[in-house]
């Protein structure tokens, strides 16, 4: 697939889209963790999706709801590849929900490569 390249310091944005097969009785929130190789989170992002407004509870059923988030990375961060993987976590417990189609032991799902430069 296709690497995205971020510089050292820089932010992830990235636009997720929700179709709603029916309205959640439970409020969510979004994991967003940039990875090393060895599976350890190096940058997090947790956050409410479309921002909590209108909450995931308050979503009609058959809509496709757009999401943007951006994940600030250190300044510190070592150029080189990582993964980035999405959650979609209880709010009171942080438990990543499981996928319908996989996903790692944790729950967390990896959508892509991202390359740090310098």
């Amino acid at each position: 697939g296709e690497v995205l390249e971020i510089p050292v310091g820089g932010v992830i944005q990235g636009s997720l889209y929700w179709y709603v097969e029916e309205t959640p009785a439970v409020p969510s929130r979004i994991g967003l963790e940039l990875r090393e190789q060895g599976g350890r989170a190096v940058a997090r992002l947790w956050e409410p999706p479309h921002f909590g407004d209108p909450p995931p509870t308050a979503w009609l059923a058959s809509w496709v709801y757009g999401d943007h988030h951006n994940l600030p990375l250190p300044a510190d961060l070592p150029p080189g590849e990582y993964s980035l993987c999405l959650a979609v976590l209880e709010p009171s417990s942080s438990r990543a929900l499981p996928w319908e189609d996989g996903g790692l032991a944790d729950g967390y799902l990896c959508i892509g490569t991202v390359k740090i430069v310098r």
